[in-house]
């Protein structure tokens, strides 16, 4: 495949690493061989700056980070923020009005607290805080858990006067959940912003995803490859299907593009 691709994108959970959060050895030797040679991988991930920060130390990461879905993009070892596209706080003062007079639990983040409606929840070790103790601030995104099927349904009519909003559904351990963010905050258009601000050409990207979240990455990235645990129906529209993160999928792609014989690929 040769060496004329410059940066990988890549998704986090179920692409990079499992349930377990560990790095296999291959994986992350594979990366650093990558980023040593003047080439660029970033993490795309919904999770904050707080809970990737050792990933990103670990794996010697030091160009910009896509965080929070989209809504940051973050320098890896100070945490400062690149770029931000934040629900505002009109927007969040009305949408969580909304959600309260229709009891609809739900959390919002700002820094490293968690904001939520269920007192229940409330853990001051844990940086939980209950939503009244929220000043409307710009928030990068709010987030429902669905506790019965009609609640998605009543969710997405609350929310259709917000057009500049946008609506992701996410499979979580606790069974389902909506993640409400800004239309600018999605994983695409963050790595769009940095494929341009670096120069890059979009033929000298790849996208590494396992999940329908991911096409946006795959809509803004050279070469779309999923991991070989990815639904179905992403397996037909990408250009690759690599293992699974179970069998070092993310360093395959890595010997892959460097054109060794580490590991094969179905093409698509």
């Amino acid at each position: 495949m040769g060496l004329g691709f410059k940066a990988i994108f890549c998704d986090y959970s179920e692409t990079l690493v499992g349930p377990e959060r560990s790095i296999t050895t291959k994986v992350r030797e594979a990366i650093a061989m990558w980023v040593e040679s003047g080439r660029t991988f970033t993490i795309v991930t919904g999770n904050q700056y707080s809970y990737m920060k050792e990933i990103f130390l670990e794996l010697g990461l030091k160009s910009p980070e896509i965080v929070r879905g989209g809504a940051e993009i973050v320098d890896p070892i100070s945490g400062s923020i690149i770029r931000q596209k934040y629900i505002r706080r009109n927007q969040v003062a009305r949408v969580i009005t909304l959600f309260k007079k229709h009891e609809v639990h739900f959390n919002t983040e700002f820094n490293d607290v968690i904001y939520t409606s269920k007192r229940s929840r409330i853990h001051r070790k844990k940086k939980f805080r209950h939503i009244d103790d929220m000043y409307f601030i710009d928030v990068p995104k709010i987030l429902v858990i669905l506790e019965h099927a009609k609640e998605e349904e009543i969710v997405r009519s609350l929310l259709r006067p917000f057009p500049n909003l946008l609506i992701t559904k996410h499979r979580i351990p606790e069974g389902t959940s909506l993640e409400v963010s800004s239309i600018d905050a999605d994983k695409g258009k963050a790595v769009s912003y940095l494929i341009q601000s670096t120069g890059l050409l979009l033929d000298e990207t790849v996208g590494i995803g396992s999940s329908f979240n991911d096409i946006p990455l795959w809509r803004h990235t050279g070469l779309a490859i999923a991991t070989r645990n990815a639904p179905d129906g992403i397996k037909k529209i990408v250009d690759y299907v690599a293992p699974s993160y179970k069998r070092d999928g993310v360093a395959k792609v890595i010997w892959m593009i460097w054109g060794t014989e580490y590991g094969q690929m179905e093409l698509i």
